[in-house]
């Protein structure tokens, strides 16, 4: 399946051209949101799919995977609807409660093929290095935290977003060192990555118009795309290295 890297570095290069050309913002604004929809969608065909090709050993992991992806789905249709056609940020309001679940079964999904490829020590290190990761992201948002004009609960939304973002790249970074498949994690773990940057900067920019909002759009297609690129393992193959499966056996 590298037809889904192919693919990917095609609508990823049309972001970039049409991004710095367009002088357009509504046009932007909806390529932007549908671009985002897109990638989250071909995210919950592609852990479905794999998830009916796995092994009763996998088969859990890819589940809450695409029952994540998919609550995150919804919850990217809902602020598509508020920004384009009300107009006004979704941040505050019930959609963040249904990212919330998404990214939780996420997290689910992923320690379902961590715990088994890692020792306890291994998962309390890498626990270790997301905290300093969270911090270090932590301290890049003080002075938004700081800001009297933004409200408690979205700060509070902030650091939230910041946790289960930065949680869910441990793991995948995890996953990709210790799995017989590595080159989908790791490709996974950049998008995360660059999904964080985004959100860590976001927080500086919340009016809708202003063009350096609809430049994140770009961060947000790239870290949406995460889940999808692992269409490119093959769908026959174990999360898991057969060393690890004896190990837990």
């Amino acid at each position: 399946m590298r037809w889904t890297l192919v693919l990917f570095c095609i609508l990823l290069l049309l972001h970039l051209i049409l991004y710095p050309l367009s002088e357009n913002p509504a046009s932007l604004a909806w390529f932007g949101n549908f671009s985002q929809m897109l990638a989250l969608l071909f995210g919950v065909v592609t852990l479905v799919f794999l998830a009916r090709r796995s092994d009763k050993t996998d088969f859990g992991g890819w589940l809450y995977l695409s029952l994540g992806v998919f609550v995150s789905l919804l919850a990217q249709t809902l602020l598509t609807y508020s920004e384009l056609l009300l107009k006004t940020p979704s941040y505050g309001t019930i959609t963040d409660f249904i990212w919330i679940i998404g990214f939780s079964l996420m997290i689910r999904g992923l320690y379902s093929f961590a715990i088994p490829l890692a020792s306890k020590s291994e998962l309390s290190f890498w626990h270790f290095i997301g905290f300093l990761l969270f911090l270090v992201t932590l301290a890049l948002l003080v002075p938004a935290l700081k800001d009297p004009n933004r409200t408690l609960q979205v700060k509070l939304l902030d650091v939230l977003y910041t946790l289960l973002e930065v949680w869910t790249f441990q793991l995948t970074a995890l996953i990709a060192l210790k799995s017989n498949r590595k080159l989908p994690w790791l490709l996974a773990s950049a998008a995360l990555m660059v999904l964080i940057i985004g959100d860590t900067i976001v927080v500086y920019f919340t009016n809708l118009s202003h063009p350096v909002y609809r430049y994140l759009d770009v961060t947000y297609f790239v870290g949406y795309s995460a889940w999808w690129l692992l269409a490119i393992q093959s769908p026959m193959s174990n999360v898991q290295s057969p060393k690890s499966k004896t190990a837990s056996a």
